[in-house]
């Protein structure tokens, strides 16, 4: 729940930089907020948040199973055997890389609902919600564009990421 809640808190930041990202025009994350808030109302700050909300739960779990394979796998049987630095790291990796492909989809449907203007001017939402969104991406541009576009960054992202993060939070 702390880290739904974390993603709601900050997720205006996120929509202005993604926002700011493709937009070159805005000014900073400010002229973002301001020009969304006048254009789509305060909801329009928020659209596409179910998707990482919803993908938070699921990365999470991905990840702690996928570090608790690892270490299993090292640990070879002897569960009182403590891990080295190299096999906490090459667990913590492998938990990275099996996370990836759903923080791939989470990622690109919240980007997507972050940046995408509807018909008409404005700032009306394309899609009314995410579920509809993943639905589009896969009729539009198939499958693998549609969701896993850019798999092989997030990959080059995470798989450090959590090679590092375990091996710290265990220390």
């Amino acid at each position: 729940m702390g880290g739904v809640f974390g993603i709601t808190l900050i997720f205006p930041l996120d929509t202005a930089k993604v926002r700011q990202q493709a937009y070159p025009h805005y000014k900073g994350p400010l002229d973002v907020i301001r020009s969304m808030v006048r254009e789509g109302g305060i909801g329009s700050l928020y659209r596409g948040l179910l998707s990482p909300q919803a993908g938070f739960g699921v990365t999470f779990a991905i990840s702690f199973a996928g570090y608790g394979q690892g270490t299993r796998f090292f640990r070879e049987g002897n569960t009182e055997r403590d891990l080295t630095l190299g096999e906490m790291t090459a667990a913590g990796a492998w938990a990275g890389l099996l996370q990836s492909p759903s923080r791939q989809v989470f990622e690109r449907v919240k980007s997507v609902m972050q940046v995408q203007k509807g018909g008409g001017g404005g700032d009306k939402a394309p899609y009314k919600w995410s579920g509809e969104c993943v639905v589009q991406l896969v009729k539009k541009e198939g499958l693998y564009n549609g969701l896993f576009r850019g798999l092989d960054a997030t990959v080059l992202r995470e798989l450090p990421q959590f090679a590092v993060y375990y091996p710290i939070v265990r220390c």
